[in-house]
């Protein structure tokens, strides 16, 4: 991930106060069209992303949708760990340590009926190579070349040597185009209008309202349970919740965990909660003092009492993590939960020189986060707790995006982050990466070394140890405070089984959503 990767929609989600009303949740009589399939499936979301071109940018809001519309080469198989599995890709091997081939399924269609081959998937990853910067994609895959060896093989040439390729194509942004419709609709059309080989497309696009889609019949798994389906953007969640308790809409999104007894209490709902590939965590601007201090960057980690958030705060819907890196992911190497030491953190700050400087905090106002200010006050009392002078900083999310930059006026910023080693951990500790911008030039070139060999090491085993090493350093040294993985909530009507995914998706396909 990038800087600009962070960049969320302006006045995204809200969480609101408490709500007390009655409900009964239903599936319309008149929408249910025979069993196992309705004509519609009506979502309430926090937000709606802006554009739907999956190599421009990866928002949260973006990737639940990219879900609908699109599919990757290979998926994680979240049912064992995260390992790599096929999907639009049937099989692939590692010729050498600079060449990737891989052999594609020949029944995909996108949905203008044109079938997808390696052409396609050519022109989906030569879009990182023509150096566009409004690409999230730009510079990603460390690609020389991509050949289209016949219809269903493509071979992919690396500039070096890249264990970690295969893992990135398991993420949104390479999501596979069709090129010929692409090329005709260009660069902006495409936001507007996107084409792709996923579960459903796209028949309706008002933003900041709603969105529609219509099932794609020839999709290669199977046609999904829904004919149609709406989301639409219910900011407030007060009125998301109504909404539900109302049968406006069959499911909703980002519940806080708060709020679970009174959705209960409304009627006879599903509850589901799903840890994503995803950690909150404080930015910490580290070219501004104290924070160039690591023995005052150390006091703020171990100040955090992450357990006591996570059961009596989130009620459970969380985890205490033992860094940035995800459980997930399927490098992932053992930690223990990262430590809760107020006395330690005292005696840091006393050996660090600290001497009362104002600390600025900005947090989200209105609250962008599932419970994101309840959270952030019990973080910052927990800091004033061990002797931190914090001056918290309500921002408009758009604005908090745009605090965390090198040269920001303050001093942490509240943020989240991407879990996986190949990814977005090795991507924002790079030679540009965003938490190396964030401090001083030259104090995380250990770190960057080392997330640069892992990516260029073949062997997974291997790549694992390195990036071990890497995270290692980054928990000493302690660029960002990592505080919990928040679990993402919805709730829907008794007919429905579906779940959430780590990735966010909301994945329509069969294999994750049936109705009774």
């Amino acid at each position: 991930m990038k800087t600009d990767r962070r960049r969320l929609l302006q006045g995204a989600a809200a969480t609101g106060a408490g709500l007390a009303m009655g409900g009964t949740a239903f599936l319309r009589a008149e929408a249910q069209s025979a069993a196992g399939e309705i004509e519609e499936l009506r979502i309430g979301t926090t937000a709606l992303p802006p554009q739907l071109d999956p190599q421009t940018t990866d928002w949260i809001v973006m990737q639940r949708i990219y879900s609908m519309l699109f599919d990757t080469l290979v998926r994680p198989d979240w049912s064992n760990g995260g390992a790599i599995m096929p999907w639009l890709a049937t099989a692939w091997t590692q010729v050498d340590d600079f060449t990737l081939e891989m052999t594609l399924r020949d029944d995909v269609m996108f949905h203008n009926g044109t079938k997808m081959t390696s052409a396609d998937v050519k022109y989906t990853f030569d879009r990182s190579l023509q150096g566009d910067a409004k690409l999230a994609v730009t510079g990603i895959y460390q690609l020389k070349e991509v050949i289209a060896v016949d219809d269903s093989t493509v071979r992919f040439v690396t500039v070096v040597p890249s264990g970690k390729l295969i893992q990135q194509f398991t993420a949104w942004k390479s999501s596979i185009v069709p090129a010929a419709y692409h090329q005709e609709v260009g660069y902006e059309g495409f936001q507007s209008a996107p084409v792709g080989t996923g579960p459903y497309r796209l028949s309706e696009f008002v933003p900041d309202s709603h969105l529609a889609f219509v099932r794609h019949e020839e999709y290669f798994l199977g046609a999904g349970a829904a004919k149609t389906v709406r989301i639409a953007a219910i900011p407030e969640v007060s009125t998301r919740i109504a909404a539900l308790l109302s049968g406006e809409v069959d499911l909703i999104l980002d519940l806080p965990a708060d709020q679970v007894p009174t959705v209960q209490g409304g009627g006879d709902f599903v509850i589901d909660s799903a840890s994503p590939l995803n950690v909150n965590n404080f930015d910490i601007m580290g070219r501004n003092a104290p924070m160039d201090k690591k023995g005052v960057r150390q006091a703020m980690s171990l100040a955090i009492d992450r357990k006591l958030v996570v059961e009596q705060l989130l009620l459970g819907n969380g985890l205490h993590p033992g860094g940035i890196q995800s459980i997930y992911d399927p490098l992932y190497s053992e930690r223990q939960p990262l430590a809760y030491d107020p006395e330690r953190a005292k005696a840091l700050l006393t050996e660090a020189g600290y001497a009362g400087e104002e600390i600025s905090m900005v947090y989200d106002q209105p609250e962008y986060y599932p419970l994101g200010t309840a959270w952030a006050e019990a973080v910052a009392a927990m800091w004033r707790e061990v002797g931190l002078n914090i001056k918290m900083v309500g921002l408009e999310v758009g604005q908090r995006v745009e605090a965390a930059v090198p040269d920001s006026p303050y001093h942490v910023v509240v943020s989240s982050n991407g879990v996986i080693a190949d990814m977005e951990i090795s991507e924002g500790f790079g030679p540009q990466g965003y938490y190396t911008l964030f401090h001083m030039p030259g104090a995380l070139d250990d770190v960057v070394e080392l997330f640069t060999e892992g990516g260029s090491t073949v062997d997974p085993t291997t790549r694992r140890d390195i990036y071990k090493q890497a995270l290692d350093v980054v928990d000493d040294f302690v660029p960002m405070v990592v505080l919990f993985t928040i679990n993402r909530v919805s709730a829907m009507g008794p007919t429905i089984t579906w779940a959430g995914s780590p990735d966010f998706g909301i994945d329509l396909r069969p294999t994750n959503f049936s109705v009774a």
